[in-house]
C-alpha cells in the first residue's frame, strides 16, 4: 500500500521503512526515521541510490533526469496537440505558443490530466491500485484485450471483446466511460 493521508504519492515511505527496519530486526535504523515526510529526504536518498546503481556500469552514470526525461517521453508519445496545430497553420510549436497562443488553468489541467490517464495506461490494473487508483469492472478486460492484441492472438481478442461488451451491456456506467 502506498497510499495514505500524506498529499505526497510516497508519504506513507516512513512507516513502511520504519516497519521494515523492525522486522529484521535493527531498531537503531527504525528510530532514525522520521515520521514526517519530507520529499527532498526522499529525492536526495533516490538520487544517492540511482548514482550508487549506476556506477557498476561501464557507460556512465545515470541521474534521476534521466528517468523523468524517459517518462515524459513516453507520456507524450502519440499526442502533441501543439506540434499538430501549429504545423497545421505553417508556425513552429514554439512560435506559436509564445506569440499566438498562451495557456490558461484550464489547458494546464487538462494536460496534466492526459499526461496521468496515459501514465495510468502504462501501468498494470494492480500497479495503478497501489497508487490510489480506484478499478473499474472493465480495466481488467481491457489490460487482456490490450495484451491479446499486441502478441496478436486475435481469438483472444474476440473473447474478451465479448466479454467487455456484454459488461457494457449490462449497464456499467463505468465500462461505457473507459471502453
Amino acid at each position: 500500500m502506498l497510499k495514505n493521508g500524506s498529499p505526497f504519492v510516497f508519504g506513507i515511505y516512513p512507516e513502511q521503512l520504519r516497519a521494515f527496519h523492525i522486522r529484521n530486526g535493527n531498531r537503531s535504523a527504525a528510530n532514525r526515521i522520521r515520521m514526517d515526510f519530507k520529499e527532498d529526504n526522499l529525492g536526495d536518498w533516490m538520487y544517492r541510490q540511482v548514482k550508487k546503481w549506476s556506477d557498476q556500469f561501464a557507460k556512465g552514470t545515470v541521474y534521476l533526469h534521466t528517468f523523468r526525461k524517459t517518462s515524459l517521453q513516453f507520456a507524450r508519445r502519440g499526442e502533441d496537440l501543439n506540434q499538430m496545430v501549429a504545423s497545421d497553420a505553417s508556425l513552429t510549436a514554439a512560435v506559436m505558443t509564445t506569440s499566438y497562443t498562451e495557456e490558461a488553468d484550464e489547458e494546464l489541467r487538462h494536460k496534466s490530466n492526459r499526461t496521468f490517464r496515459r501514465i495510468l495506461r502504462s501501468l498494470p490494473v494492480d500497479i495503478a491500485t497501489r497508487y490510489g487508483y480506484e478499478e473499474k469492472p472493465c480495466d481488467c478486460l481491457i489490460e487482456q484485450l490490450d495484451t491479446a492484441r499486441s502478441v496478436e492472438d486475435w481469438s483472444q481478442v474476440v473473447e474478451v471483446a465479448k466479454a467487455l461488451d456484454a459488461l457494457i451491456e449490462s449497464g456499467d456506467e463505468g465500462a461505457r466511460m473507459t471502453a
